[in-house]
Formats: structure tokens, sequence, C-alpha cells
């Protein structure tokens, strides 16, 4: 076999800034391009989740197709292929291939890129990220505890800079055909509605970006309107398109430079920067953590529960059984569990979101922080259950932010005390006071007030036409 190379798509379906096209074209070896979609990924465990949900599925695939299209422009054929990673690209490699791919994340994807470094050369790069590895290396050595820690140290790093674009125009590379068959077998999509910004693929992406900040101008109101229930124009939308590599960070932080060069003193640019950075700092902490964040003490297994001063309303999600320390061990109620897979809990203000999610793969950070709160503190269920139910059903599924996520409403991870609870009635009565979302997922509770809708959740009045809360939200002291 002659040498060749193989670029491995994972999350970072894009040509723009894309450094793997440009390792392969620098080496000018016949090159083949795929995606591997796990088998575990379709298949459901012992509590009835996979990871590709419906609305998830969708999305992935827009992506995919999208893919094949801009590589079928410049002569490159996207190869989308089903089963086990490992397996898949040794028989790709042969025994004169390279391998190209972004750098692991998850201890999982760490674990196949190190089987297969063992057999054949491997060549990574960074696709999913603001900085690099060696940028940060210092800090990497010593990881901050909370957030803001990690900022301030960005702040005093004025050499550190968002590396420039590595543009895919003009790519010339000789397709490598592929004679190995292991086709998709994807889920079942009935039901799944995702609408525009939030169709999968490069395409929608930067033109999305470029809507969202400079032709509607939405990112001014950023910061009054992001913790809104509904609406496409309320916060960014930006995390599907970044979770799956759609669309690049380090454009999106370019063009808020950018708005902010016209727009000095911008509050809304700010904030936006803050939950990219917020994403960094999780993936990083991932990075560095491994199999500890999925486990159910979370970074607090061998580490005090000290307080901080930090504060947190980051706005990404996402992620499943990256380790075996991932296996849900302890005792719960399966009732409870159940009810929440129905979207049958009781509480009009978590059952909404819940049938949102699971239909669109998508819901408001506020609305993903109030359920992850009525989970842990009200169902008492482990937060690991959570967040494999999150990583199933959205779009923009990302381990380190969604296992980071839940770990801080638990506190079990870089939260500043150690639970996070919220008072619900309070979010209802503050973030939907004209149950506009409420009204259109639960139609059936039209007419209703909002007073009557507390007061159900809190167990006090109960309404004739619904369920009885299977744990009533306690007023607030």
């Amino acid at each position: 076999m002659s040498p060749h190379q193989v670029l491995w798509l994972r999350n970072d379906l894009r040509l723009h800034d894309h450094e793997g096209f440009r390792l392969a074209q620098a080496s000018g070896l016949p090159l083949t391009v795929v995606f591997i979609l796990p088998e575990h990924w379709i298949a459901r465990d012992e509590l009835g989740m996979n990871r590709l949900g419906n609305a998830k599925a969708t999305f992935l695939r827009g992506c995919l197709i999208d893919m094949q299209r801009s590589l079928s422009d410049v002569g490159l054929t996207l190869h989308i292929l089903s089963g086990e990673p490992v397996c898949l690209l040794r028989e790709l490699l042969g025994d004169n291939g390279t391998l190209i791919t972004s750098e692991p994340q998850a201890p999982e994807e760490s674990s196949w890129l190190k089987q297969l470094s063992d057999v054949r050369p491997v060549i990574t790069y960074h696709s999913q990220t603001l900085f690099e590895r060696q940028q940060l290396q210092p800090l990497l050595n010593d990881f901050p505890s909370t957030f803001s820690r990690f900022r301030r140290w960005l702040q005093k790093q004025p050499d550190i800079r968002i590396k420039q674009d590595i543009s895919a125009v003009g790519l010339s590379l000789i397709d490598r055909p592929l004679t190995l068959s292991a086709p998709v077998s994807w889920p079942d999509q009935p039901g799944a509605v995702i609408r525009l910004p939030l169709n999968g693929g490069e395409r929608i992406a930067r033109q999305h970006l470029q809507d969202y900040i400079w032709k509607s101008r939405s990112i001014s109101h950023y910061h009054q309107t992001r913790n809104q229930l509904s609406g496409l124009t309320c916060s960014s939308l930006f995390s599907a398109h970044l979770a799956w590599g759609a669309l690049s960070v380090r454009e999106i932080w370019r063009h808020l430079v950018s708005w902010e060069q016209l727009n000095p003193q911008s509050r809304a640019v700010r904030a936006l920067k803050d939950e990219l950075l917020w994403r960094e700092f999780f993936h990083w902490s991932l990075v560095v953590h491994g199999t500890r964040v999925f486990r159910q003490r979370g970074l607090k297994e061998h580490a005090s529960d000290e307080h901080t001063s930090d504060e947190h309303t980051s706005d990404e999600h996402t992620s499943d059984e990256h380790s075996a320390e991932a296996q849900i061990q302890v005792q719960f109620d399966d009732d409870l569990w159940q009810a929440w897979c129905r979207a049958e809990t009781g509480v009009p203000g978590i059952d909404a979101g819940l049938k949102e999610l699971e239909r669109t793969g998508f819901v408001s950070n506020r609305l993903r922080q109030n359920m992850a709160s009525y989970l842990i503190h009200e169902l008492r269920l482990d937060w690991r259950l959570g967040a494999r139910w999150f990583e199933q059903h959205l779009i923009d599924a990302d381990p380190a932010s969604n296992y980071g996520n839940w770990a801080y409403i638990a506190g079990v991870g870089h939260n500043p005390r150690p639970v996070h609870r919220f008072h619900l009635n309070q979010q209802l009565r503050h973030y939907d006071p004209e149950l506009i979302h409420l009204h259109h997922w639960l139609p059936e509770l039209e007419g209703l007030t909002a007073e009557q809708i507390l007061s159900h959740q809190s167990g006090e009045h109960l309404l004739t036409r619904y369920p009885r809360p299977i744990a009533p939200v306690p007023s607030p002291e």
C-alpha cells in the first residue's frame, strides 16, 4: 500500500479555519476524509439512553450533508462510516497511512488516539478552542479552581494571541478512493423540529454569525436578553455550531473584536466573550482533570469544599458515558426518573423545558439551569443522569461544558459554593411572567394565570387538569 493520509473529522465539520486540511495539503499525499459515527452512540444503555436523540441526529446529518457538498466542490469525498473507530481507522490506515485528526477532549477520544498512535503515526491539531495547549501550558500545570482566576490569568498574559484564520480556500488534494463499507443506520427521527438558525451546516452557521452581529445587530442586546426562555435572537445560538465545529470559535472572537472596535465599552460583547471563555475554561478543565469530571463527587472527590467569590452564568452544555466512572452507581427512584423522561413531573415550568428539549434539541441556558436544579435538588437524582439525558437530546452536545455545568449546579465542580439551588417559582415569575414559553409547550394550560401555575408547582393549590407535582417546588424563604 502506497503512502497516504486519513483525515478523521469529529467535531470540526467545516472548511474555514481548519488546520487539518492545511496539514493534509502540506504533505501532498492522497487523502481520505472520514467521519465515523461510533456504534455505541446509537445503542441504548441499561437506562434506555443513547447519545443521539432525534433532534441531535437531524442536526448532525445537516452538518455532514453540508460538509459533503463543500468537499465535493474542491474534489474531495466525505466518507460517513459507522462502527468502532479504532478498528475502522486501523483498516483505513493499513501499513503506510498517517492519521490527521483534532486534539482529543474527552478521555474516550484520548483512548482512541492512544491505541491508534501505537500502530501508526498520528498528527493532531486544535479545532475547538481559542487557545492552543502550548499557549496555556503554565496554567494547565496548576489549573485554577474557578473561572474568575482563569480569566484573570489570561488578562495578565498580553503576549497570548488568538490564532489567525487558516483558510481552506484553494485546496488541491488527491482524493483517495475508499473500498471499506460501513454504512450508518441513522435513528428514526419522527417529530424532530429544528428551525433556522439552528439547522446544521457550515454555510448556515457562518451566515448566522454575519446576520446576528452585522445584519440584525442582535449582539447589541445580548446581555439584556440572553436569559429569556424563547426567541431566536435573544441569545447568540452559536453553541450547536461550535459543538460540531461548523463554526470556528476563533472566527466568532474576531467578529466580536471588530464589533468592539466600532462600539467601545460594549457590555454585550464583554458578556458574550465571557461565555466563550467559560466554554474554554470547561474544555481545558476536562483536559486537565480527565475522568474525575465524570465521577459522582466530581472535582470534590479529593479536594475541600472551600468557598470562593466566583459567579457562573454559562451558556453551553452536554456529554455521556466518556469513562467507566460515568456509570450510574447510586440507587435512585425509577418512578421519579421515568417521570422526568416523560416530561411528567407535574411541575409545568420543568415539563415545558423537557418537552422543548426532546422535540427541538435546544432550550435556553436559564431553563437548563432550572431543569438541572430540579433534578438534583428536588428529585435528588444523580446529577450525571441529567447530564446523560441532556447529551442524548441537545444538539450542542459538548462533554466539557455539559458535565462542567451540571457539576456546578450539583456543587461538585468549579463552583463557589457546595450547591447552586434555584428557586424555580421565582425563576418562572421573572423569566416567563406572561407564560409565553410555558403555554407554547403546554397548551393544555392555556388560560391559567402565573399565580395558579406557581401555586400548583409548590403543591399549595393543585390544578385539576394537570398532574400533581412528584416533588413540589419549595417556596423561597
